[in-house]
């Protein structure tokens, strides 16, 4: 995961980046009617509740060239949901998940002539009010779908988080740029992976009094499952406080409800070496300031992106097999909702109040013990004891296509014996 730009750390890089969007937002272009300027004028106002405390507009129908309804219940919290007019599920809803959304847009991908590019440029024109790419005799429920995706990203999840604005934007940025990421430098943005991918997180959820896994999400950053209450509020107060040590610290080890500013930071830090930024704060407040005019103010659509984002920055944590005495050693989640046994204890499916570093953790009783005390432990056993209590190989650390290229190694690692001594999924917590 990328945490920092050069010597900037990730905090003070969602400070610059909230910053910018609020001068954004706080310019009054209210004379100024179209379509670029719209999103601006609603930032905060589809919210039921939340940080801003806008009036409340749901439902409400949004003037796209397809109307698009917002629904919601002003008595509940975040309860906005988007209309598509495709339905999902059982019975069918229209309300679409993340998983249902990037479901649909693989369809169309594969039933259609329409690329990856011609997508993000579509959603990037519409949102702007532009000419589109669309045939409307023989496209207009693609037309309408596109809408209401815009609908969602620009005006629905920006109004629960404003640094959405921006992420959109990244995000389509590096889609319609192709670039590709990855420490190899191969893997390639698209909408494939943009919204869901197949991982879960590795606790699952209490629901109905059982534990259920909960889908990792996509490089949206407002695409994620699972992250509880509270999520925003405390993704702003940890912004809010750039300088103080702990921060840093915490959007990367805590439970998976930072996993919103987590990928917030690593989009942003894709987007600032994909467009050539200098790692410094004026250059990255005149890189993002210059393109959130183009997008919101100007409407109008720059050349792509002119590199590549560099695969040789951020954490790359090469995923070891332990072998300790011949045997392998696997690193599992203490907790009775645990699905998977790992190799990496920095595997992204691993929530952060499990997951540490290799430079930071010490191997002790079995266990991995963090820098921060109060945070539970990994467990160190045996594939084999792993296995018994019902575990499977996760599918991030053990993916085949990673470990054909060479990214899985062996390594001995010498430990006590009390350290090798340690049992199932159980374990102690720190």
């Amino acid at each position: 995961m990328k945490t920092r730009f050069g010597r900037i750390s990730g905090v003070k890089l969602l400070a610059i980046l909230d910053a910018e969007v609020v001068r954004l937002v706080s310019n009054p272009n209210d004379e100024n009617k179209e379509r670029c300027h719209y999103w601006i004028r609603m930032s905060g106002v589809f919210a039921v509740t939340g940080n801003f405390m806008r009036p409340t507009r749901v439902p409400i129908r949004v003037p796209m060239q397809n109307q698009v309804l917002v629904a919601g219940s002003p008595s509940q919290r975040f309860s906005e949901r988007v209309h598509f007019p495709v339905s999902y599920g059982s019975p069918p809803k229209p309300d679409l998940n993340y998983e249902q959304i990037a479901q649909h847009l693989t369809t169309i991908l594969s039933t259609t002539t329409l690329t990856d590019r011609d997508i993000a440029i579509e959603l990037l024109q519409r949102m702007m009010d532009k000419p589109t790419l669309l045939d409307f005799r023989q496209d207009r429920a693609h037309g309408a779908f596109f809408d209401a995706l815009v609908v969602l990203m620009f005006g629905v999840e920006a109004s629960r988080n404003q640094a959405t604005l921006a992420t959109s934007v990244f995000l389509l940025d590096l889609i319609r740029s192709q670039c590709t990421y990855g420490r190899k430098g191969t893997k390639r943005f698209t909408f494939a992976k943009a919204f869901h991918s197949r991982y879960y997180w590795d606790d699952g959820l209490l629901t109905d009094g059982r534990f259920k896994g909960s889908w990792y999400g996509g490089k949206f950053p407002m695409a994620v499952h699972g992250t509880g209450p509270g999520n925003m509020r405390r993704r702003y107060e940890i912004v809010g406080a750039p300088e103080s040590s702990s921060n840093q610290e915490a959007l990367q080890y805590l439970t998976q409800r930072h996993a919103v500013p987590q990928r917030e930071i690593a989009l942003l830090v894709h987007w600032l070496e994909a467009s050539g930024a200098e790692d410094t704060a004026e250059s990255v407040e005149a890189c993002i300031r210059t393109r959130l005019h183009q997008a919101f103010v100007s409407g109008t659509l720059p050349q792509g992106l002119p590199q590549n984002p560099r695969p040789d920055t951020g954490e790359h944590v090469m995923l070891d097999s332990l072998s300790v005495d011949g045997d392998q050693k696997v690193f599992v989640v203490s907790g009775p909702a645990a699905r998977h046994y790992h190799l990496d204890p920095a595997c992204k499916t691993v929530p952060g109040k499990f997951r540490t570093h290799h430079s930071l953790h010490s191997r002790e009783g079995g266990g991995i013990k963090f820098s921060m005390n109060s945070l539970p432990s990994l467990v160190l056993c045996s594939r084999e004891d792993a296995e018994e209590d019902g575990l499977t190989a996760c599918p991030w650390c053990f993916d085949l296509e990673r470990q054909e290229n060479g990214d899985v190694v062996e390594q001995s690692v010498s430990l006590s014996s009390s350290s090798s001594s340690g049992g199932g999924r159980g374990g102690s917590q720190d």
